[in-house]
């Protein structure tokens, strides 16, 4: 059993955050690249209406790092991660 407030406890309570932007990094850096491959491949172009993922990796970063304060921001307070994320994307 783990005591309150002793360092097993808080590690495992802090240990979601550091694997969840690990995650996000990695599926950011994952998709990026391979649409880097798609594009300078030359046989294949985005459809119309598609995401273009033109930028630099940490401008397009950006959008998971703040999808995932929204929520937990959102999972702290009660309320849904809609009313964090869209004044915060403006």
């Amino acid at each position: 059993r783990y005591s309150e407030c002793g360092i097993i406890y808080w590690v495992l309570t802090f240990l979601p955050f550091p694997i969840m932007m690990g995650v996000s990094y990695y599926m950011t850096k994952k998709e990026y690249d391979s649409y880097q491959i798609k594009i300078n491949s030359g046989c294949w172009v985005p459809a119309k209406g598609d995401i273009e993922l033109n930028g630099s990796f940490i401008k397009i970063l950006k959008y998971p790092l703040i999808a995932s304060i929204a929520g937990i921001l959102g999972g702290l307070l009660g309320i849904g991660g809609g009313m964090i994320v869209s004044p915060l994307l403006i």
